[in-house]
């Protein structure tokens, strides 16, 4: 379908989704990724976050808004994924105590791993499920450049799954 000539001006949300989907399933770099090991892997490891209720995503800039957009096209509605790109901290805490942290996953996303927002929520989070004697470590994934980084240093003590972003990918 023609988007100029044949879009009614009243298409529902779901002719837009389904129209929007289409262009991105024939875009060159979708096509690409469908054959990337690493993209490949990441998605295997997510696969686990299918069975919570919640999914809080930390990132800020390129490490969210590249997902909020993907998001927005979902044609599911469980997990629901909270993006917290937002460093008010008293609407940081709000979003976290409102949660079940024993179904709340959490994936962390800085490209250089060394982003303070990220990576200050991160650790905030912990203390949360900490205090109500949760162990996070299984509930919690990073995704970080492969060097040595607060991140992944992080996520190498606590023993997390860790994906790779790939170094010629821009953070952004």
């Amino acid at each position: 379908m023609k988007f100029q000539n044949e879009w009614p001006a009243y298409a529902t949300n779901n002719q837009l989704n389904d129209y929007i989907k289409g262009l991105f399933k024939n875009l060159p770099i979708f096509t690409t990724l469908q054959d990337d090991e690493p993209v490949l892997n990441v998605y295997a490891g997510i696969q686990k976050f299918k069975i919570y209720k919640d999914v809080l995503i930390f990132g800020i800039g390129g490490s969210s808004l590249g997902g909020q957009a993907l998001y927005a096209l979902k044609n599911t509605s469980k997990p629901q994924l909270h993006f917290v790109d937002n460093i008010d901290p008293a609407a940081f805490l709000q979003k976290v105590s409102a949660l079940d942290l024993k179904n709340t996953g959490i994936i962390c996303i800085s490209k250089s791993g060394n982003t303070a927002e990220p990576l200050m929520q991160l650790l905030l989070t912990v203390q949360q499920y900490e205090a109500q004697n949760i162990e996070w470590q299984k509930q919690c994934a990073v995704l970080t450049e492969r060097k040595d980084n607060a991140l992944r240093l992080f996520a190498k003590k606590h023993n997390l799954l860790t994906f790779d972003h790939p170094s010629d990918i821009g953070g952004r």
